[in-house]
């Protein structure tokens, strides 16, 4: 599953004793839903996961050494790959960001998501040429949404 995380205030306030900091880590974390969608994601990666500031990772050590990453031309890609996590039983915390079509090197954010949410295990570029009629609309002008995927290990 994909949870709704939330802050532990605790580590928040004690990690960070200014006011400005506390401030700045929940806009940075607070979680966002994918568009159209109920999904959870974060525009903050898992290394906060790390630092305990939510109440669901405790942050003691490394979370898991599952982590999926990739790109896709929509929301509505991304919310089809994410379905198995959705409805696996352990939890998953989702990253997204913009990674600009002008990078030269995609690949080095993963393999590209079709727009039926299938994981190509190819390079945009590479997948277009085999495929040009199947080319996603971006959603984003220029950009793709890129994403990456780690799996929140259960407190001790």
């Amino acid at each position: 599953m994909i949870p709704l995380l939330t802050f532990n205030e605790n580590t928040i306030n004690s990690t960070w004793p200014e006011e400005g900091s506390r401030k700045f880590v929940r806009e940075l974390c607070a979680p966002t839903f994918l568009n159209d969608t109920d999904i959870p994601v974060h525009m903050c990666d898992d290394g906060w996961l790390e630092l305990g500031v939510f109440n669901e990772a405790d942050g003691r050590e490394r979370l898991s050494d599952f982590f999926k990453y990739g790109y896709c031309d929509s929301d509505a890609a991304l919310a089809k790959y994410l379905k198995k996590y959705i409805d696996a039983p352990d939890r998953y915390f989702v990253h997204v960001h913009l990674l600009d079509m002008d990078y030269e090197k995609p690949y080095k954010f993963g393999s590209y998501i079709d727009a039926n949410g299938v994981d190509t295990d190819e390079d945009y570029w590479w997948w277009a040429d085999q495929h040009p009629d199947e080319t996603g609309k971006q959603e984003y002008e220029n950009a793709w949404l890129a994403f990456s995927i780690v799996k929140i290990k259960d407190k001790q």
